[in-house]
This record gives C-alpha cells, sequence and structure tokens, in this order.
C-alpha cells in the first residue's frame, strides 16, 4: 500500500519535528480518509548514529510497502530514505540528500547488499520525499533506473521448483564416491576410466550409484538429455577443453593437477542442452552459457574464466533469478592454490534460484548428491570464486532423473 497521503498529513509530527521529541513517542497508528491505518514507529539504528523512522501500513506482517526516514540522532539532519517495494527487506530502494544545495538528491537500488545502480538524480528537493509517492519517484528516474527488478511472476518459476524438488526426492539414492558417475546408459562408473563402480562403493540401502560434484551435475542434466535423446550423455566429451585460461605456464600441470577439470565440466554440460534444444551441435564457446554480467555499481562483476567472487553470488543470483527466469546454474568453484599457486577449477555446485508466493526469493543448492543451504556454501567459499554456465529447465514432464 502507499504511504504517501499519510506521510503528508504526519510529516510535521513524525518526520519533521525536532528529533528529541521525535525519539521518545511510541508507536501511533493513524488512518488515511479511507480508514486504512498506518504505523508510524522509531528506534535507533544498531550503531546508534541514527533514528530510524518507520511507516508501515498497519498489521503487515512483511517489510512490503514500508517507508523508512533515517536521520542523525546528533544533528537532526536528514541521511537517507528507504523504500521497500516488495516483501524482502534485502531489495529496497535508497535516497540521499544532495552533497550541496545546488545539487538534487540521489537514488540508487541495493540489492543484497549491493548497488544496482547509485547517484541517479532524483528532480525534487529532499524534503519533498516525505510525501511523494513511489509512482512519481519512478516516473522521474524511469530511463535511468533498473524499476524491473522489483517485477517478478511467480508463474515464471514453476518448472524450476519442480525439478528441484525431483533432484531432492532422489538424493537418498545415491552415495558420495571419489570419482563417481552415471555414464550414458545410467550405469555407475568412475569418471576416469569409466571402470564400474564396485559394491562396497554403492552400500546402503536402495542406492543406485555414487558421484562426486561432477558426476552429481551430469546426473541431473542427463534428467533433460535422456527423456528427449533416449540416453543420457558421453562422459569422455566432457572432459574437452574449452576456452579457459591455460598458458604455457600452466600447461605442465594442466592433467596433472586438473586445474581447469570443472569450467570444462561446466561448459560442456550446459553446451549439451544447448545443442539439444537446438538440434544441432553447438560449441561451448558460441552456446551462450557463460554468465558474464557485471552489473551491480558497487560489485567486483565478472572476471573473464574466473567468474565472480562468492562473496557476490547472492545478489547475483537474485538478478539472475528476475531476468532469466527458469534458469538453474551450473558453478565451477576455483581458488588460487598448490604448489606452485595456479588457478584450480575444483568443485561444482547446481544453484536453483526462484520466487515463490510462499518463500519469496529463495536459492537451493545441490553439491556432491547433498543438498546445501546458501548461506552456508558462501560461508565455506567466500574466498574463492566460482564461474557460472545457465540451463534452462525443460517443462517439469520433460525431465526425468535416473531411476526416478
Amino acid at each position: 500500500m502507499e504511504t504517501a497521503e499519510i506521510r503528508k498529513k504526519a510529516s510535521g509530527k513524525w518526520l519533521e519535528d525536532e528529533i528529541s521529541r521525535i525519539s521518545i513517542r511510541k508507536p501511533e497508528i493513524m488512518r488515511d480518509q479511507l480508514g486504512f491505518g498506518y504505523e508510524f514507529s522509531c528506534s535507533l539504528s544498531e550503531n546508534s548514529g541514527s533514528l530510524i523512522i518507520r511507516v508501515k501500513p498497519e498489521n503487515n506482517e512483511g517489510i512490503q510497502g514500508e517507508w523508512r526516514l533515517y536521520r542523525s540522532f546528533s544533528t537532526g539532519l536528514p541521511e537517507e530514505i528507504r523504500i521497500f517495494p516488495i516483501n524482502d527487506g534485502n531489495v529496497f530502494v535508497s535516497i540521499k540528500p544532495p552533497e550541496s544545495p545546488q545539487k538534487k538528491p540521489v537514488l540508487s537500488i541495493e540489492v543484497y547488499g549491493l548497488k544496482l545502480c547509485e547517484n541517479i538524480p532524483v528532480g525534487v528537493s529532499f524534503e519533498n520525499l516525505y510525501h511523494l509517492p513511489l509512482k512519481d519517484i519512478y516516473e522521474m528516474t524511469e530511463t535511468l533506473t533498473p524499476w524491473y527488478i522489483f517485477s517478478h511472476d511467480e508463474s515464471n518459476y514453476v518448472d524450476i521448483i519442480s525439478v528441484a524438488a525431483s533432484i531432492r526426492n532422489l538424493l537418498p539414492r545415491l552415495v558420495y564416491t571419489e570419482d563417481g558417475a552415471f555414464d550414458e546408459n545410467g550405469k555407475p562408473v568412475h569418471i576416469k576410466d569409466l571402470s564400474p563402480q564396485t559394491e562396497k562403493e554403492m552400500e546402503g540401502e536402495n542406492i543406485i550409484g555414487g558421484v562426486n560434484c561432477s558426476g552429481f551435475v551430469k546426473w541431473i542434466v542427463d534428467g533433460i538429455i535422456r527423456p528427449a535423446a533416449g540416453n543420457g550423455l558421453f562422459i569422455p566429451p566432457l572432459k574437452t577443453p574449452t576456452d579457459n585460461p591455460g598458458t604455457h605456464f600452466t600447461n605442465p600441470y594442466k592433467e596433472q593437477r586438473d586445474l581447469f577439470f570443472g569450467l570444462d565440466w561446466c561448459r560442456n554440460l550446459a553446451a549439451a542442452v544447448v545443442t539439444l534444444n537446438a538440434g544441432k551441435t553447438i560449441m561451448p564457446a558460441e552456446s551462450g552459457a557463460d554468465v558474464t554480467y557485471s552489473v551491480f555499481a558497487d560489485g567486483e562483476g565478472y572476471f573473464k574464466n574466473a567468474g565472480y567472487s562468492v562473496r557476490e553470488l547472492l545478489p547475483l543470483l537474485y538478478y539472475l533469478a528476475v531476468r532469466e527466469p527458469g534458469c538453474f546454474y551450473l558453478g565451477a568453484v576455483n581458488r588460487v592454490r598448490g604448489d606452485p599457486p595456479l588457478r584450480q577449477y575444483h568443485h561444482i555446485a547446481a544453484f536453483f534460484p526462484y520466487f515463490s508466493r510462499e518463500t519469496g526469493f529463495t536459492v537451493l543448492v545441490f553439491e556432491s548428491a547433498v543438498e546445501t543451504g546458501i548461506p552456508v556454501f558462501i560461508e565455506r567459499n567466500k574466498d574463492a570464486f566460482i564461474h557460472l554456465s545457465r540451463i534452462k529447465v525443460p517443462e517439469a514432464g520433460r525431465f526425468m532423473l535416473q531411476n526416478e
């Protein structure tokens, strides 16, 4: 609900009054002409440097529709306005006062800690923003501001949720096996030499086979390939080198340390799905599967081949979920390590970002036959980079995993 009318009505008391008076006020419900209620309240920020004045629709369980004014507790001067157009406190509009009287207030949009845009001029005084509707701000800035980040249609994510559910349901039938994968016929083998897995490697009730991180994401992609092609992917072509950052210095260690294995494996898997959909062979370099956006104003962005800092993964996946609904991503984790220190693509995980009415923005992470929470994955790999390859999920009925 838009709070502009009620903000105008309460501006003198709650927004512009002396800071010492506002800070001791108890929360208050005020009503507009139609009888809708809005709660005004205030609190100190965590560092006690700002007073936060909140305006939100009455009985609103989420943050959608909330409007906040930050004022310096020591000087009373305004510092920032934050507006929350959707029910996600990590995605909001921020407007800050001009640096000088000759300049205008500036707008930014923050997405999970990174700014998708910043320093967009807003053509009114900062005080006028106290009672300006969001639609007016939108109209003043629409040509420069990526307002699309607040728009998504939950119906676009039905298939990706279904595919992820299928994966989760079959996880108990897999075990972790070093160098394990399923071949094109669904037989559990070893990636290196295609030798069969032993009964000891597949111990457990109803176990269909063992996988490592590479074999696991192949098992997922085979769920796309097999229903259409009649069999899964052959393993040897997935090892084919792609456009990797090899040099004369790294060549002696390429095979010995499997430097680019994870990068090549992900790119070849993604290209196989593009090939299936196109009906003709598409090589990884022409597949368009690499994610190479650099969209955040204060982020490091994309580094060729290395990808993104894992610290930027969550805001990036939010952006991708909005812009590329129905895609999941294979991530080749890489670090500089070993002796001599070289970049090595040593682990792979699959990411399923989506929106739902029940959970809002969600990222499911699957790796090495287990499901991992996104905060756990980021914390574990915060010193690493990750290269992403996109894969479009098929319609739910056209996805079938091994032994499903």
